[in-house]
């Protein structure tokens, strides 16, 4: 198989493919140590009402009971067990063996809702152009209790270089933005896809929100979003550097607050906890403001970019 890969300077605009009927949709999950999530997460995707799923997971050889969940299933679909390099490289692994027209990945601890593909393969029979659905989703608990919908909203590329928006188990895109752009970069451990959605979107790829609930997202302590966030944050920041040449005010922002809430940080260190959330709140007021000189001092204190990226 020849190798995909993981970057490219094609842009996306120049063509626009059809949806062949019906079209291939794959799937890819990801896991390692989630046996407690595994099965419900699979079973989400086995019980969509879509006939033509191609489903893959990969599991990065746990311990916990996970590799026996895959093989009750047995040919059911595909899947391995084994050490792997990561997360990326896992959803990369199970992209690169993908056939479909569609393609996207469902973390082992998130959900697909009922008829959510047979709702995306109809967007994209609407809209053929499009080059990522997203649609709406739910936070749940490690119970599967919802706790409140994901902030989803109409893209704008504006405001989304400066929040994510784009719910990642409600996320699909078509096959051609592979094919031109590449597969994700295993740079990114933590903001792999939001640097994903980044690349679609600065090479003028068509993003459409689909107005339908498709997913749910797990939202507990332990996951790498809330556990990890100093990582989660460090990809954020180089994403932006990488596609747009300088970090959002908003992600400055939002780093401030991180560390104000965390302990044994810098602030720990330099400011006495009596002045600490004072001088955090002053900072994201005026970091978030519209300083004409925000986005030259953003640069300054990133890595400089050999080509400006396309704009939509």
């Amino acid at each position: 198989m020849e190798e995909t890969p993981l970057h490219s300077n094609a842009d996306l605009s120049p063509q626009r493919l059809t949806v062949h009927e019906p079209p291939l949709v794959s799937i890819v999950t990801p896991s390692y140590q989630q046996g407690r999530f595994l099965r419900q997460c699979i079973e989400s995707v086995l019980a969509q009402d879509y006939p033509h799923i191609e489903y893959c997971v990969l599991d990065g050889g746990s311990t916990d009971g996970s590799r026996e969940i895959l093989e009750s299933y047995k040919d059911r679909f595909y899947w391995k067990s084994a050490p792997d390099g990561g997360q990326t490289h896992a959803i990369n692994t199970g992209l690169a063996r993908a056939r479909g027209t569609i393609l996207a990945y469902l973390n082992s601890d998130d959900l697909l809702l009922p008829g959510a593909v047979s709702r995306v393969v109809q967007a994209w029979e609407r809209q053929p152009e499009a080059d990522l659905f997203y649609g709406r989703a739910n936070y749940i608990d490690a119970c599967g209790d919802v706790l409140r919908e994901y902030p989803t909203r109409p893209f704008q590329i504006k405001d989304f270089r400066g929040r994510c928006y784009i719910c990642q188990p409600a996320a699909f895109w078509h096959r051609r933005v592979v094919d031109r752009l590449g597969l994700l970069d295993e740079k990114f451990q933590f903001g792999m896809d939001y640097e994903y959605w980044q690349r679609i979107a600065a090479h003028n790829g068509v993003i459409v929100f689909l107005d339908e609930l498709l997913a749910c997202s797990r939202e507990y302590s332990d996951t790498k979003t809330i556990s990890r966030r100093d990582k989660v944050y460090q990809d954020i920041f180089a994403s932006q550097w990488l596609h747009w040449g300088s970090v959002h005010r908003n992600w400055w922002a939002g780093r401030i607050a991180y560390l104000r809430d965390e302990k044994n940080n810098f602030w720990a260190r330099l400011v006495p906890e009596s002045r600490r959330r004072e001088l955090a709140k002053w900072l994201e007021k005026n970091v978030r403001q519209e300083w004409p000189y925000w986005a030259r001092l953003s640069r300054a204190f990133g890595r400089k970019q050999a080509k400006p990226p396309a704009k939509i």
